[in-house]
């Protein structure tokens, strides 16, 4: 799977967006958060939250995994930047997979909640559309799709160098309602107990 970008947009988007958010790469408590969406991104996108070869996209009930190839997009920056080879019609290609944690039979009418905010808030302004623009955007340690199922509620965190997520079961509730699937792969398989999910 290939990811198309015009060249000249995203360089824009990417550098100006990394600008914007203090270079958020390095910034851990900014790099765990996750990120609401005020109108800045597509309205599918609840909440947003980069790591360090992609981002993790919160949908209704879907959990979007992201991921690009690092050595190609260094490689097109060291260009713009250093060899001057940036032209502003060229597309280039950039390497990415993308894999979708979906819950099989889940609440469509569940909803979504945030907790143990960030101090820092991100302003957007990119591109020349003032409605996409979005000023004091507020980021969170915690975001929890509450009734995911009956009684159930979903809580997504970053703890360390990973995503986790941690069912909530209340009184009543029936586990074997939880039915995951993931779309997009390339290969799965349990090993050790644990499962494991290959993209390209």
């Amino acid at each position: 799977m290939h990811i198309t970008y015009s060249f000249h947009s995203f360089i824009k988007t990417f550098i100006f967006g990394f600008l914007v958010l203090f270079f958020r790469q390095n910034n851990l408590l900014a790099q765990s958060a996750f990120i609401e969406n005020k109108g800045q991104w597509e309205k599918e996108i609840l909440f947003q939250s980069e790591f360090n070869s992609g981002k993790l996209l919160i949908e209704k009930n879907t959990l979007n995994y992201n991921f690009y190839d690092i050595a190609d997009l260094e490689k097109y920056l060291y260009d713009h930047h250093h060899n001057n080879l940036y032209q502003p019609n060229e597309t280039h290609f950039i390497k990415g997979h993308c894999v979708k944690t979906k819950f099989i039979g889940s609440n469509p009418n569940s909803s979504i909640s945030s907790s143990a905010a960030i101090s820092e808030y991100f302003n957007y302004y990119i591109g020349n559309d003032p409605k996409k623009w979005a000023s004091k955007v507020n980021a969170f340690n915690t975001v929890q799709i509450n009734e995911l199922y009956k009684n159930i509620d979903l809580k997504i965190y970053h703890l360390g160098n990973s995503y986790k997520y941690d069912f909530e079961l209340k009184p009543g509730a029936n586990a074997k309602e939880i039915i995951i699937d993931y779309v997009g792969e390339k290969k799965k398989k349990i090993e050790n107990g644990n499962l494991k999910v290959k993209t390209s």
